[in-house]
């Protein structure tokens, strides 16, 4: 994991990727996880982006709306699907959360010269590693398997996305680790692993949760 002191400068807005090791590992949950810890616990204006391709994330963004009517919330603008994907953008708007999905470069970059202050940037998969060049983030949370059958698949992706990484600044995170899974890997690949607890509802954080976000955005914020 390489650190690296954040420019005071670019203190106003926050770009994470978040990025997985393979299919199925957790990527869309745990970057929602981030983008509504940041919203909720943090009262940050959030702009989260899909640019997976899978449209996953609708599955998690018109349960929101309910869950904010229910706690007497309104909304800014109801859920809507605005046609095909990425042309024009299906969107999602709630107060300060806007959730954009199945994004194209060109979207992005317009995106991120909005007026957010975190923004969470869905890379999906292994496929992901290329769009550092477009999103030049400020953070990068990997999302990686711990599956133990898995491990040698994930020690060539970390080979081959290194050259990826070098210069950034980047965490590995592993979704539903023990104590024990994360030492273990630590161990066999020299890297800090974190984990991040379950939480099936990612808009109803729990403290265990919020404890392990604010230690992986601990130097960011």
């Amino acid at each position: 994991m390489r650190r690296r002191r954040l420019d005071a400068s670019k203190e106003s807005k926050r770009i994470f990727l978040v990025i997985g090791s393979s299919d199925g590992c957790g990527t869309t949950h745990t970057a929602f996880l981030l983008a509504y810890y940041f919203w909720s616990c943090r009262a940050k204006r959030v702009c989260y982006i899909e640019m997976n391709g899978s449209d996953e994330v609708n599955s998690l963004a018109y349960p929101i709306g309910e869950a904010l009517q229910a706690l007497g919330e309104e909304e800014v603008n109801r859920p809507k699907r605005t046609g095909k994907s990425g042309n024009p953008l299906d969107q999602f708007h709630y107060h300060g959360l806007h959730i954009y999905c199945n994004c194209v470069a060109s979207q992005v970059c317009e995106l991120l010269g909005k007026d957010y202050e975190v923004y969470i940037v869905d890379g999906g998969n292994s496929h992901g590693i290329p769009k550092v060049e477009v999103i030049r983030p400020d953070e990068i949370f990997v999302v990686c398997d711990g599956a133990l059958w898995k491990t040698k698949k994930l020690e060539k992706w970390l080979q081959n996305s290194q050259g990826a990484l070098d210069g950034q600044q980047y965490r590995y995170l592993i979704p539903y680790a023990s104590g024990q899974q994360l030492r273990r890997y630590g161990s066999y690949f020299g890297e800090e692993f974190l984990g991040i607890p379950y939480n099936p509802i990612p808009y109803n954080l729990r403290p265990a949760t919020i404890k392990a976000i604010q230690k992986a955005v601990e130097t960011t914020f």
